[in-house]
């Protein structure tokens, strides 16, 4: 296929990724895109015969992190998998995107929506067609101990022309489960915010394969025609069995297996051993969870009958500041202990209530944390619910990128890690996992992170840490996309050279993704950008920037290191010696030309210069002292001097007038002739 070639003045139609695969965008492919990824054909350079396509990302959405190198490294068949990535210029002008190579599925997609009607599938088929070739990938993702959480209708694709082998479609260019509607989500993960939902587990992964197979099975997006919040009431009232199947007979052959998937409880949810040994014919009494607890009376909470704890903690939770009133009585903590009867719940409540005299935060946030922490406790597996937001622990990074790449308000997730309502989720599982204690010791670390509000720490920090592949969100290059540390430099020197930048090269995100991305950055760098001391702030920029030069290159920044040195005045000024100064004026401008921040650096803060400085500084300073003494006892000696002048020219004039008036005497005397 030839290379497309743009018009004059028109943009490029192609562009190519690591100097290989040419992405075609005058080659839109439809049946290929994803709800946050558009679709294009590629030509490979390098080899004739493959068959690829790319998915270019939505760039305000965090790509998944550790999960999308372990899923390029596996490149399943069962699986879309990558098998190259990298940002390139999107179809948007003036804005990079990330894109990712995967081999082109020549069955194309199942439905082209979750909400499509299709003709029904076979028990057979379902089987054949979808469970058998899809459970080999779910096996290798559980053995690479990571998720898909995007397995629906609209994201199975066939590897075949024939249409007989599915596979999991894309997973990778948004936050886990971001495209999942409520039905194909557990209860739990239905109630988080779409960006909040987590990594979750391969039971969240089971239970999806189940309800997809119930839609092949049904010929229509299972749960009555219900959506959103209706959907999740009607999964808890009945059961997510009951409220996705409803009246409709489902064979022999399947009803096994869709009651061990569709299982509320993950503890008693069929995993991949189940699942593997129902694939080969041993059948299995799928186990029926008990039900929760339910009160012998209901109590009212906002005009609503509540009889179980979950659908107290969801009352209260809708109710916002008008149920602190109620969290603040005795009646739900009656209700708890003697209608209801739960003690795990009492003792949970009265745990999260043991806080209540906390002054710590504005009255308005400790009433939230409040709330949160009692819809925790009586309602231990669902999300953290805070001011409007429903996040799961492991979610909350992904979300807190979404809203600071969308610029929205960071208060509300920032205030749920401040309040520790993670540790607080943890505690109150009633199954503790191993990894729990390790989650409780990071989330209490981006905490304190959190809280150090240094260039290069506080939330900014937090983000990057949180979301590996997250591309670097500074206004000056965002547009780049640079989720490399050695595309910084590069992204910062078109900046510059363009104009965006008069003053400010490093602001808190460029700290923050430096930091992050570089194992050998000093913490003293970081705490110079915070510095009110101008030239102490500068040279924090030139030194944060040199080593990333140093260690990433390029060679030569010359609009970098024009910008950072017309401003070095302040940092030359520091030295004493009018030498030195006029000396190092005399060479920024040859520093300057070399571009060479390593160089600037090395120019305007030498140690070796400035202990020389200093030196010949307390030199002179000691002769300057030594010099003042000496005047001191020539004025000491001077008013001496005075002083005796004074007495010795009274004698003289004492003498002087004796004499002079003996000889008035005599002449008087003689001229009278008395002599």
């Amino acid at each position: 296929m030839a290379k497309p070639v743009a018009s004059p003045g028109m943009k490029a139609t192609s562009v190519r990724l690591h100097d290989r695969f040419e992405i075609l965008y005058d080659v839109p492919l439809a049946d290929l895109r994803s709800p946050t990824a558009q679709a294009f054909d590629v030509e490979d350079t390098r080899s004739v015969g493959g068959n690829f396509f790319a998915l270019i990302a939505d760039p305000t959405l965090p790509p998944r992190g550790q999960e999308l190198g372990i899923l390029r490294m596996m490149k399943h068949e069962a699986i879309l998998t990558p098998i190259d990535f990298g940002p390139v210029d999107g179809v948007q002008d003036n804005r990079r995107c990330l894109a990712l190579i995967c081999e082109r599925p020549a069955g194309g997609r199942l439905v082209a929506g979750n909400d499509q009607v299709i003709t029904p599938w076979s028990d057979d088929e379902i089987i054949r067609r979808l469970i058998e070739p899809v459970f080999p990938g779910l096996k290798a993702l559980s053995t690479e101990n990571t998720t898909h959480r995007s397995i629906r209708p609209s994201n199975i694709l066939f590897r075949d022309a024939a249409r007989r082998h599915a596979m999991l479609g894309d997973c990778f260019t948004a936050p886990t489960a971001f495209d999942q509607p409520v039905a194909y989500e557990t209860i739990e993960n239905a109630m988080a915010m779409p960006t909040g939902r987590g990594v979750g587990t391969v039971s969240d992964d089971l239970y999806a394969l189940g309800v997809t197979a119930l839609h092949l099975l049904i010929g229509r997006s299972p749960g009555g025609g219900l959506k959103g919040d209706a959907l999740i009431e009607e999964k808890i009232r009945r059961g997510s069995y009951a409220a996705l199947c409803g009246e409709h007979r489902i064979p022999t052959i399947l009803y096994e297996l869709l009651r061990g998937l569709l299982v509320d409880d993950p503890a008693e949810r069929w995993g991949i051993r189940e699942i593997d040994l129902w694939l080969q014919g041993r059948r299995m009494a799928p186990k029926s969870p008990p039900s929760p607890p339910r009160a012998s009376r209901p109590i009212e909470l906002n005009g609503e009958q509540v009889f179980t704890a979950r659908s107290a903690a969801r009352a209260l939770v809708r109710m916002g500041e008008q149920s602190i009133h109620i969290l603040r009585g005795h009646t739900l903590e009656v209700w708890l202990q003697r209608t209801l009867g739960h003690k795990l719940s009492s003792d949970n409540f009265a745990i999260a209530v043991a806080d209540v005299d906390d002054t710590n935060g504005a009255a308005g946030v400790h009433d939230a944390r409040l709330l949160a922490r009692v819809a925790m406790a009586l309602d231990p597996t669902a999300p953290i619910r805070y001011r409007g937001l429903a996040v799961q622990p492991e979610g909350l990074g992904c979300a807190l990128a979404v809203v600071m790449a969308q610029r929205g308000d960071l208060r509300p997730l920032a205030e749920i890690l401040l309040g520790r309502l993670p540790q607080f989720w943890f505690r109150s599982q009633p199954l503790q996992k191993i990894d729990h204690p390790v989650l409780l010791i990071e989330f209490d670390r981006l905490r304190r992170l959190l809280e150090d509000h240094r260039p290069g720490l506080g939330i900014e920090r937090l983000v990057y840490d949180a979301n590996p592949l997250l591309h670097c969100l500074s206004p000056l290059i965002e547009r780049d996309y640079v989720d490399q540390l050695n595309d910084l430099l590069p992204a910062l020197e078109r900046a510059v050279a363009g104009g965006m930048v008069d003053s400010m090269v490093v602001d808190r995100h460029i700290a923050a993704f430096a930091a992050n991305r570089s194992k050998t950055l000093d913490d003293q760098v970081l705490s110079a950008l915070g510095e009110a001391d101008p030239a102490t702030r500068l040279l924090g920029q030139i030194y944060l920037l040199a080593l990333i030069q140093a260690q990433c290159g390029p060679a030569t920044l010359p609009a970098l290191a024009q910008l950072l040195g017309k401003q070095a005045k302040p940092v030359i000024e520091r030295y004493r010696s009018r030498q030195t100064r006029a000396r190092l004026e005399g060479q920024l401008a040859a520093v300057i030309a070399e571009g060479s921040l390593t160089r600037l650096v090395h120019l305007l803060d030498d140690l070796s210069e400035r202990q020389a400085d200093a030196q010949r500084y307390a030199q002179a300073g000691h002769q300057y002292s030594r010099a003042e003494a000496g005047l001191e006892k020539i004025e000491f000696e001077r008013g001496q001097i005075g002083e005796g002048s004074k007495d010795m020219g009274a004698l003289i004039a004492a003498a002087v007038s004796t004499v002079v008036g003996g000889i008035a005497i005599a002449m008087s005397l003689y001229h009278f002739g008395y002599l």
